[in-house]
């Protein structure tokens, strides 16, 4: 699969990305982007963004970017620093791989609300199971 087609794949198939409002944006070699949209059903009693629709966001950008190597990648530890409130607007994730390897990869993970201030930053290491992408069916 190349990068596009890892992209739609994600976007096609993530049943809870969907339902979060999640879309990944762009892929590339160990990166990708992934937005979100902030609606009431993301905040907390506080009305700020819930730190689980964040994380979900993390996330999914981290996942994108470990799976842009072909074989699939899940996630086997992630830590999170949340810096500032997200209060509306469109948040997004960008993730990038840090320390690659051959079965354990580490990767950062920022968000940025709209006016581009980071307001969470995220670790995590994924497991590369060396399995391949089920197919697509047409």
């Amino acid at each position: 699969m190349d990068y596009e087609e890892i992209k739609d794949f994600i976007n096609e198939r993530d049943a809870f990305c969907t339902h979060m409002g999640i879309e990944i944006v762009e892929v590339g070699k160990g990166r990708a982007t992934a937005h979100m949209q902030v609606g009431p059903q993301h905040l907390n009693c506080f009305g700020i963004v819930h730190a689980g629709a964040l994380f979900s966001l993390a996330d999914a950008a981290f996942g994108a970017a470990a799976n842009s190597h072909g074989p699939q990648s899940l996630a086997v530890n992630v830590t999170a620093a949340f810096v500032k409130p997200g209060l509306e607007g469109r948040l997004t994730a960008t993730a990038h791989e840090v320390a690659p390897g051959n079965k354990l990869s580490t990767y950062a993970i920022e968000i940025a609300d709209a006016a581009g201030k980071i307001i969470a930053a995220f670790q995590g290491t994924a497991y590369q199971r060396k399995a391949p992408f089920p197919p697509v069916s047409s």
